[in-house]
């Protein structure tokens, strides 16, 4: 998973990988009981802190986009779309990227 991190940006690194991942969860690329990648394995390939990664999936946990099963992965839990409840700020100022197709390999 690559997410193109905006380290200039006044969003803060761990709401932006909130933002990707929640995005690919409610345009339906992610789909309920995709495997995510470990925070370990995430941080290395983005180059960031364990805690930053952390603090994203505990967002998304909290959200409900997420499930955590300790010891084993994390995991997609629903759709942004089914969800009213979602901390994000943001989230209709990214809504136009949701309309665009995402070619991702």
């Amino acid at each position: 998973m690559h997410i193109n991190l905006n380290r200039s940006s006044n969003i803060s690194l761990s709401r932006q990988i909130y933002q990707y991942i929640a995005d690919r969860i409610a345009s339906g690329l992610l789909e309920k009981g995709s495997r995510l990648l470990s925070i370990k394995n995430l941080s290395k390939i983005l180059k960031v802190s364990l805690v930053t990664v952390f603090k994203s999936y505990s967002m998304l946990e909290k959200d409900n986009l997420i499930v955590t099963i300790q010891g084993k992965c994390t995991y997609v839990q629903s759709k942004a779309k089914d969800n009213k409840k979602i901390s994000n700020d943001y989230s209709t100022f990214f809504d136009w990227q949701l309309s665009i197709t995402d070619n991702l390999p």
